[in-house]
């Protein structure tokens, strides 16, 4: 199985399956990520936003294809409906009332609903606001560029942030931002079952770690880590936007990028065992109160 799967890391690029397509453009749905600014991750987007994940071509139950990082999975059509309903319910959220009232779009996530690779940023930018996708500008090219370098497209991977919503002028995610949104991102890691995450920066690596180890020192060091109820390989790395401040990390990317086959390789993580839950003794019969102490509550 590792063999396999790290062959199919060097075939063409498959393209995403579109149900339905509208006028416009396919469906995906749309990460989010900041524009170019000092700091851990700026952020970025490309394309029309919609609403729909998707399932590369191959990838749909009954069809015993593999697009070259998905799974083929029964339930893959029902987790991709699952993924539009947690679509669907970001679109309408006030938690965080500046960034409901600032933003013109929720930027949920993009590229293959059923993939083995997940990349999880900050936040959306300007322009992945005004577009809806995630990393489209000059972090989105490098993105883009890296992935082309180790054999893989957007296509194939599920590229999404730990916010949903642009922070007004690009600022750092605020604590309570992150905790109100985390929520979105465990259900999409649960629902897209990916094998490997690779958190683009330190607000992704932080969160998903549960630790306050920056990715300075963490780059390029993967481990198995339970996120959510899934375990997976996490894989630390400068946010592209970062990296472009500073070209030499760019090189650090690259080579940290250059693992990622490698690591897919290993497949999946042993997932943690479901508790077993003990049923509860039968609720000893309670004597009925007098019909006195009945009449307060009508």
């Amino acid at each position: 199985m590792a063999g396999q799967r790290a062959a199919q890391v060097g075939d063409g690029a498959q393209r995403l399956h579109r149900d339905g397509a509208r006028a416009k453009g396919e469906e995906v749905i749309a990460a989010v990520g900041p524009a170019l600014r000092t700091g851990d991750a700026g952020r970025e987007l490309e394309g029309a936003p919609d609403d729909t994940p998707q399932i590369a071509k191959g990838n749909s139950p009954g069809s015993g294809r593999r697009s070259r990082l998905g799974r083929v999975s029964s339930t893959a059509a029902q987790r991709r409906e699952a993924l539009k309903a947690v679509l669907a319910e970001a679109r309408g959220c006030t938690r965080c009332p500046e960034l409901a009232r600032t933003r013109s779009t929720v930027v949920f996530g993009s590229g293959n609903a059923d993939a083995e690779l997940m990349f999880v940023g900050e936040a959306p930018g300007r322009n992945e606001d005004l577009q809806g996708l995630p990393f489209v500008g000059q972090a989105g090219q490098l993105l883009d560029r890296l992935l082309g370098e180790i054999g893989l497209a957007r296509s194939d991977v599920f590229i999404n942030n730990v916010l949903n919503c642009r922070p007004p002028g690009n600022r750092d995610p605020q604590p309570a931002e992150i905790e109100h949104c985390q929520d979105f991102l465990f259900r999409k890691i649960e629902l897209v079952q990916p094998s490997m995450i690779v958190t683009l920066g330190n607000f992704a690596t932080k969160l998903l770690r549960q630790d306050t180890t920056g990715v300075m020192r963490l780059h390029g060091r993967p481990e198995v880590r339970v996120v959510g109820t899934r375990a997976v390989r996490l894989y630390p790395v400068f946010h592209p936007a970062a990296a472009l401040y500073t070209p030499a990390n760019v090189d650090v990317l690259r080579e940290d990028f250059a693992r990622i086959p490698e690591l897919l390789a290993l497949g999946a993580p042993e997932q943690p065992q479901a508790e077993a839950v003990e049923p509860e003794p039968p609720a000893a019969a309670e004597a009925e109160p007098e019909p006195s102490l009945q009449l307060g509550l009508f």
